[in-house]
C-alpha cells in the first residue's frame, strides 16, 4: 500500500515521469517506479523474497548483451579489426565475417555493417567507424590491408580464438579492492549489497553484481571494478534518494573504510597483454616475419614507449602525494602559515585528510610496481624471442650455404 499524501507536510507526493519525447529511447521513464524498485528489490532480497528480474543474471554473456546493447559500432569495429588480422584475402575475409554473426554490403559507395547475433535494426556505415580513415572499411582498402597478411587459419579458430579473446576484455577491470565481510550488506544469488555511508549520519547499499566479485574463504570479498561505471546508491532512510558513484570513487571509498589500499592496474597493461598474445599467437603459426607481424611488432614498441612514460607520470604523480602528505602531516599536528601556503600552491585543501592522500599514495606506487614488472617483463620476453629469431635465421642460412656446397 502506498500513501500518496505526506503525513508531515499533507502535500501530494511527487510522482516523477520524464515523457518520451525527452528520453533518448522515445520512451517514457518512471523515475519514481524505477526508484522504489531498486529499494524494494534490496528489502526483497535481504529477507529472502523472490525478485522479478529484469536485468541479467550472474553470467558474463548475459552482462555483456546487456551492457553493449548500445554500442554495436564498438562491437562492429572490434570483429572488423579481428578479421582484418585474422582473413587471408577477401573470400576467407567473407567467411570469417559470416561465422562472427557480422553481416556486410559492399554494394554501395560505402560498405555497411550490421551485427547479427544482437537487435540491431539498421546497418552501420564503415565510415562511422573511423572519423580520421573513413575508407579504412570499405572494400578496396580491407582487400589492399589483406594483402599483407601471411598467416592462414581456418574458420573455427579465428572463431574459437576471438570468443577467447572477448572473454579477455570482459574480465578486465581497473580496480581490485577488498571488501570485508562487515561491509557486506547480504548477499543474493546474483550479486552482493555492500553498505556504504554517505554524509554525517546517512548510510546506504550498493549492489554489485556477482560477475564481478570473488568471494573469498574468509567471507571477505574481492572486487574488480571499471574506472567509469556507475553504482547507485539505495539509502536506508529515504527512497526517493538518488546518488551514483564511479567504480573509481567507490573503490576509493571502500578502501578508506577497512584501511585497505585499492589495487589500480593501468589500461596500458591490456594492451600490451593483447599484443604479446596477439604476436605468440602469430609465431606459434609459422609467422615471425613480414608485414602483419612487423605492424604488430611496432604496436608493441609503441604501447611500451606508452608505459614507459606512464611510468614517468606516475613518477611525478608519487612525488607530489608525498610532499602533499608531508605538508598534511604538519597540518594535523599544528601548522605554520607557510605550510597553508604551500598546500594552495599545490591546489590543496588544507583541510583534506592525511588517510585520504595516504591511500592514493599506496595506490599510486602499487600501480607503478606492477606496470614496471610488466613493462621489464615484456621487454625481457621480446629480447629472447629475438635472439632465438636470431638464431634460427643464422642455423637457415647455415643449412642453405651448405647446400650450396
Amino acid at each position: 500500500m502506498f500513501n500518496s499524501t505526506n503525513l508531515y507536510t499533507g502535500k501530494q507526493f511527487d510522482w516523477k515521469v520524464i515523457p518520451k519525447e525527452k528520453t533518448k529511447s522515445g520512451k517514457a521513464y518512471d523515475v519514481t517506479k524505477n526508484n522504489f524498485e531498486k529499494v524494494s528489490d534490496k528489502i526483497a532480497s535481504r529477507y529472502g523474497a523472490k525478485i522479478i528480474e529484469k536485468s541479467p543474471g550472474n553470467s558474463h554473456l548475459k552482462y555483456t548483451k546487456w551492457q553493449t546493447q548500445s554500442i554495436y559500432k564498438s562491437q562492429i569495429k572490434q570483429r572488423l579489426d579481428y578479421l582484418l588480422e585474422m582473413s587471408s584475402d577477401i573470400e576467407d575475409f567473407k567467411r570469417k565475417a559470416t561465422a562472427l554473426n557480422l553481416s556486410f554490403d559492399f554494394s554501395g559507395k560505402w560498405a555497411t555493417y550490421r551485427l547479427l547475433d544482437e537487435p540491431q535494426m539498421k546497418n552501420t556505415r564503415g565510415r562511422n567507424l573511423d572519423k580520421k580513415h573513413p575508407e579504412k572499411y570499405n572494400l578496396e582498402s580491407i582487400i589492399e590491408r589483406l594483402d599483407t597478411n601471411e598467416l592462414s587459419l581456418t574458420v573455427d579458430e579465428v572463431v574459437e580464438r576471438y570468443e577467447e579473446k572477448v572473454d579477455v576484455v570482459k574480465q578486465d577491470f581497473d580496480y581490485q579492492v577488498t571488501v570485508e565481510k562487515w561491509q557486506i550488506d547480504h548477499m543474493t544469488s546474483i550479486g552482493f549489497y555492500l553498505n556504504v555511508d554517505f554524509g554525517i549520519a546517512d548510510r546506504g547499499q550498493i549492489f554489485i553484481g556477482g560477475y564481478k566479485v570473488d568471494q573469498l574463504e574468509n567471507g571477505d570479498c574481492v572486487l574488480y571494478l571499471k574506472k567509469n561505471e556507475t553504482f547507485r546508491l539505495l539509502s536506508e532512510k529515504e527512497a526517493s534518494f538518488t546518488k551514483y558513484l564511479t567504480g573509481h570513487d567507490l573503490a576509493k571509498q571502500l578502501g578508506l573504510y577497512n584501511g585497505t589500499v585499492p589495487l589500480k592496474k593501468e589500461p596500458v597493461i591490456s594492451t600490451i597483454n593483447e599484443l604479446v598474445d596477439a604476436i605468440n599467437f602469430l609465431a606459434e603459426h609459422g609467422v615471425t616475419e613480414g608485414t602483419q607481424f612487423n605492424n604488430m611488432e611496432s604496436r608493441l614498441m609503441a604501447a611500451l614507449g606508452d608505459a614507459e612514460e606512464k611510468l614517468s607520470i606516475i613518477d611525478d604523480k608519487i612525488m607530489e602525494l608525498t610532499k602533499i602528505s608531508k605538508l598534511l602531516i604538519e597540518v594535523e599536528s599544528g601548522y605554520s602559515q607557510t605550510t597553508l601556503e604551500e598546500l594552495e600552491k599545490l591546489g590543496v585543501n588544507p583541510k583534506l585528510k592525511y588517510l585520504d592522500i595516504h591511500q592514493e599514495l599506496q595506490s599510486e606506487k602499487m600501480s607503478r610496481k606492477i606496470l614496471k614488472n610488466k613493462f621489464e617483463q615484456t621487454v625481457d620476453e621480446i629480447n629472447t624471442f629475438n635472439e632465438i629469431k636470431a638464431a634460427k635465421l643464422e642455423e637457415n642460412k647455415e643449412k642453405s650455404e651448405g647446400k650450396r656446397i
